[in-house]
């Protein structure tokens, strides 16, 4: 194995590099995919929403979202927490009561017509002690978005 000349990287300057990916804000955002499917440990079924910022600097830049799916043998407790947000995500997507279990049932088909078209508003944050982006609200409709602040090429 050859050594690197250090000397070749003495005009870099990491430190004031330009941070890349999604900054915190409010985006235009729809969701680019949807997706059941179980936790790398096989433990856990959970929901996979894809978001993709649709417009602005930041357009094509992703943010994930994963919403646990109970089964038979979740906690009870925890099975009402789960599908509690399950149900309000749903909710934020507009998505009527009546229709909750049968997009749910679509989704464990792996049919996500009825989530990739929505236009939705989606607030993003880091993460507590992590440089990853987490959704934090949802919203139906495309409004005044803080992309000015976003991604840059």
């Amino acid at each position: 194995m050859s050594e690197v000349d250090v000397n070749i990287f003495a005009d870099l300057d990491v430190a004031d590099a330009e941070e890349i990916g999604l900054k915190p804000g409010t985006y235009n955002m729809m969701i680019k995919s949807a997706v059941v499917k179980k936790t790398k440990d096989d433990s856990k079924t959970g929901l996979n929403i894809t978001y993709v910022v649709a417009e602005g600097p930041s357009k094509g830049m992703t943010v994930l979202q994963w919403h646990h799916i109970p089964d038979a043998s979740t906690d009870p407790e925890k099975k009402a927490k789960s599908l509690s947000y399950l149900k309000a995500r749903f909710n934020d997507f507009g998505i009527p009561v009546t229709r909750m279990n049968e997009v749910l049932q679509d989704l464990v088909r792996g049919e996500d017509q009825a989530l990739t078209d929505l236009e939705l508003t989606v607030g993003v944050a880091k993460q507590k002690d992590s440089d990853f982006m987490r959704v934090t609200k949802v919203s139906e409709g495309f409004t005044e978005s803080d992309d000015d602040a976003g991604f840059q090429f």
